[in-house]
């Protein structure tokens, strides 16, 4: 915790590559989910993968596979971003 010139505490900003592996993979899964959600409750009822060329309905599919990727680059990124808190002090 660090001290504001005004006397009240407050707390540092966390990165994200500083929350433990669980956390990281809880969101990873938490963002595929949403992926499952929108495939299951709007892309399918409203058969729009008939204009989605390679869609499997209930089965894995390339546009599962990419979002998967997507989101598997984008945690190793945001885990990977950043100065450490050492470094960004010193400045």
């Amino acid at each position: 915790m660090s001290v504001v010139a005004d006397g009240e505490d407050c707390m540092e900003r966390l990165l994200f590559r500083q929350l433990p592996w669980a956390v990281r993979i809880a969101v990873g899964l938490a963002i595929g989910l949403t992926w499952v959600f929108i495939e299951e409750h709007i892309i399918e009822p409203l058969a729009l993968y008939k204009y989605m060329p390679f869609y499997r309905v209930g089965n894995f599919c390339i546009y599962d596979f990419t979002v998967g990727m997507i989101i598997a680059a984008g945690i190793w990124r945001a885990s990977r971003r950043g100065r450490p808190p050492a470094a960004r002090r010193a400045m």
